[in-house]
């Protein structure tokens, strides 16, 4: 099934994305895995696409028909380049400001 969320955003948390993370994350997102909690032995789907809006990491992902209920997307990522190498689905993202992922 293909799911949309904002996966990362600009918003003042914890550990906050620049708009240069965001475009690198963006840049290269699509093929990346999605794991459940970033376990690479649960690999569920991948991103098709990625794209920064007004301060936003919108990815839409074709992941396994699965319960999105409380389920969020979020990168994982290899500093200092900020280059996407997995994304995880969680209920638990440390940027409460990203959406729950949806079905489209």
């Amino acid at each position: 099934m293909k799911v949309k969320t904002v996966a990362a955003t600009t918003n003042k948390t914890e550990r906050p994305f620049s708009a240069n993370n965001l475009d690198q994350l963006a840049k290269t997102a699509p093929g990346v895995p999605v794991t459940v909690d970033f376990d690479p032995d649960q690999v569920i789907g991948k991103i098709i696409s990625a794209k920064v809006v007004n301060g936003e990491l919108e990815i839409i992902a074709d992941i396994k028909n699965i319960d999105l209920t409380d389920q969020y997307i979020v990168p994982g990522y290899r500093l200092p380049n900020y280059d996407s190498v997995t994304f995880g689905l969680t209920r638990d993202p440390v940027d409460l400001s990203v959406s729950k992922a949806e079905e489209l």
